[in-house]
């Protein structure tokens, strides 16, 4: 007998016969090898026994639920690496939220149509064919982030309950902090927290390398990994729109000191802020001096531009 592809064994885990059958069929039509589950308890242990290349699990089922089942999957040393894709009746973004931060790389809800759950099923194992690996895996990962994107990378971390830093390599060596598969902290420079974190998940090129060791570093996050990253991505493509009609970085932002500017009663935290543009100036320097998240750094300067209260001077202009 021949040995079956890599990325073609599937384990459907449904209290639904129907569904079982569904999936067996139209799964094998497509030259996938199926085995199913009943319930969390049972594919559990066939998951142990016959490691998958992908687990597809209802949520409510007897004995033991999908929310039980892919947590146990994680937990399990044989299981932990097996991509978990849930295929569920539940709809709310709450239980979407939840499956992703107990581990599973995907989320569809029934009903659904076959080819899609089929294309997802691909995205998730390819995305796990390409994570880093070979000689030395087990002590460090090593890439290129435009191969590798930062969000999976450190999901990957997180499945693996790995402990050390993830450090990236652009102009400067950038660091976060991971103990137990959890993001604890993050630095680049000077900069560091939530600010340094949410900054680096929108980072496209750069080489990372992951060093495994118990860090030494004050834990300051109190959300789990996949919270932080859902945070920042939203907080990313929040700036991003910002910045379509932002200055440079290196642009120069100026105070206008007029009479309307003398007129205002700014409250101490927003002088300090205007302390702080006149002291750096540009938009790069005011982002890393500031205390404040980036998100909020931009959506105090362009209250103020839109005030009229500031104003930007062009690097490209001379004088």
């Amino acid at each position: 007998m021949g040995t079956t592809q890599q990325g073609r064994r599937i384990l459907v885990v449904d209290d639904s016969e129907t569904i079982r059958t569904l999936l067996t069929g139209e799964l094998a039509k497509r030259d996938f090898e199926v085995s199913v589950a009943e319930n969390g308890a049972q594919a559990l242990k066939k998951a142990v026994e016959t490691r998958p290349d992908l687990i597809i699990s209802d949520i409510n089922m007897p004995e033991m639920d999908g929310w039980e089942f892919c947590w146990r999957v994680r937990k399990h040393q044989a299981t932990r690496s097996i991509p978990f894709l849930f295929l569920s009746d539940r709809d709310e973004v709450s239980d979407r939220v939840r499956g992703l931060e107990i581990g599973a790389e995907d989320y569809i809800t029934k009903p659904f149509q076959i080819q899609d759950l089929v294309d997802r099923m691909q995205t998730v194992m390819m995305r796990r064919r390409n994570a880093p690996s070979g000689p030395g895996s087990e002590t460090s990962l090593m890439g290129q982030l435009n191969q590798f994107k930062l969000p999976d990378l450190l999901q990957n971390i997180n499945m693996l309950s790995k402990s050390g830093a993830l450090e990236i390599r652009r102009d400067d060596v950038a660091r976060i902090f991971v103990q137990n598969g959890e993001v604890i902290n993050a630095q680049i420079g000077d900069v560091s927290g939530k600010k340094a974190f949410y900054r680096m998940l929108g980072w496209k090129e750069g080489v990372f390398e992951f060093k495994e060791f118990i860090p030494r570093i004050p834990k300051v996050f109190k959300e789990n990994t996949i919270k932080l990253i859902l945070d920042g991505l939203k907080q990313e493509d929040e700036i991003s729109k910002f910045r379509q009609d932002f200055p440079s970085d290196e642009d120069a932002i100026l105070i206008n000191f007029n009479d309307e500017f003398f007129s205002y009663d700014f409250n101490p935290e927003t002088r300090a802020f205007l302390d702080l543009i006149q002291e750096k100036r540009t938009l790069g320097d005011i982002l890393d001096a500031s205390p404040m998240e980036d998100l909020k750094v931009f959506k105090a300067l362009a209250l103020l531009l839109n005030c009229g209260i500031l104003r930007v001077k062009s690097a490209e202009t001379p004088g």
